[in-house]
């Protein structure tokens, strides 16, 4: 991996950080700049959260506390 690759790799890694914890204490704000595309549903969330944390136990990546809600 390349000096350049694995920056990159942090700072998009930095970036998920902060809006993760933005949305978890529900000061995510969206851009009004442009149309929103599509709109995801909570279920829909919690369906594909649910898939992944599967998916992501199965090859012992991720533990039970994965995509758990806080509460």
């Amino acid at each position: 991996m390349k000096m350049r690759d694995a920056i990159k790799l942090l700072a998009n890694y930095s970036k998920t950080l902060t809006l993760l914890e933005q949305y978890d204490k529900e000061k995510l704000s969206v851009s009004q700049k442009g149309k929103a595309k599509f709109i995801l549903e909570i279920d829909d969330c919690k369906r594909i959260m649910g898939n992944l944390k599967q998916e992501l136990i199965a090859k012992k990546e991720a533990g039970e506390l994965f995509g758990k809600e806080s509460v």
